[in-house]
Order: C-alpha cells, then structure tokens, then sequence
C-alpha cells in the first residue's frame, strides 16, 4: 500500500513533487521503444502524460549561422509553449502516423548516431533514444530524445536543425 507523507517545501518543489507523483501513477504504454512510440505518436494525451518539463528546446537560426546565437536551446517550462504544439491535431507536439503520412514526414530511430549538427551546450546522453522526423531531399530534420526513468520513456528534449 502506498504511503503518503506530507514534507514542507518550497512552491517549485511541490509542483516536481506533484509531476514526478503524477508520472509514477500513468501506466506505461510500452516497456518496447517502438511500441511506445506507436502510442505517443497516436495521442495528444500520451504526449502530455510523457513529456518531462522543464524541457530542452534547440532550434537552429540559419541567420546566424557561424556566430554563438547559430543555435540555442532553452527551457520550456508548459507544455502549452512548446514551439511544436498543434492545437489543431488536437494538441500534439509529435505528428500521428497519417499526419506523417500528408506531410511526407520520415520518421527514424538514430540512437547511437550524432545529430547533424551537434552543439556543446545541449542535451547528450547515451541512454536517450533518439527519433528523428524529416523531409526526403530538403534541410527539414527535427530530433526528439527520449530517456527511460520511473519504469517508461520520457521526451526531455526536442532540437530543431532545419535548415
């Protein structure tokens, strides 16, 4: 049985609080990566469920290329201020497989692979599993990163390289 304990903390630790509670308590869609990506591709609600805030957003400014502003990422603190939200698909941030399909959208594991750039100061991990979304024959190449912790998988990272 579940024991709750009740400890004073500060308002931005009772909302880490209450997320982390919050994840441990949905059930996982699928231990499998494929599996789960199936679901989260195919739910606004999956994507919301397991998406980790605070979240790592890069894009690429080919305005700036060759300076220090060439790409930044930065933090995105609601799901709701993720560049990538489509409220008319109702609220996704990842294209289900027949928006993929009208859009021409490639979609492709690279784990284990470098993203075409790679910047210092973003998220790298060896334990993230890595999809990237594209255009065949354009500069269109989005990479979102997945960890597994509390027993699932958790976007923490979105970089946009387009170019």
């Amino acid at each position: 049985m579940p024991v709750l304990a009740l400890v004073a903390c500060t308002s931005g630790e009772s909302a880490q609080l209450i997320a982390e509670t919050t994840k441990a308590s949905v059930a996982c869609p699928s231990q499998d990566f494929s599996k789960f990506m199936q679901a989260f591709s195919d739910s606004a609600d999956v994507q919301r469920r397991f998406t980790s805030l605070p979240l790592e957003y890069g894009r690429l400014d080919t305005g700036a290329l060759g300076t220090p502003q060439e790409y930044t990422p930065r933090t995105i603190e609601t799901f709701e201020r993720i560049p990538t939200l489509d409220r008319q698909s109702g609220g996704t941030i990842f294209p289900s497989k027949s928006k993929r399909t009208r859009g021409h959208l490639l979609m492709k594991e690279v784990t284990g692979k470098p993203e075409g750039p790679e910047y210092p100061n973003e998220r790298r991990s060896t334990d993230d599993r890595i999809i990237m979304l594209s255009i065949a024959d354009t500069g269109f190449h989005i990479y979102y990163r997945f960890t597994k912790s509390e027993g699932c998988w958790f976007l923490h990272a979105i970089h946009d390289k387009s170019t």
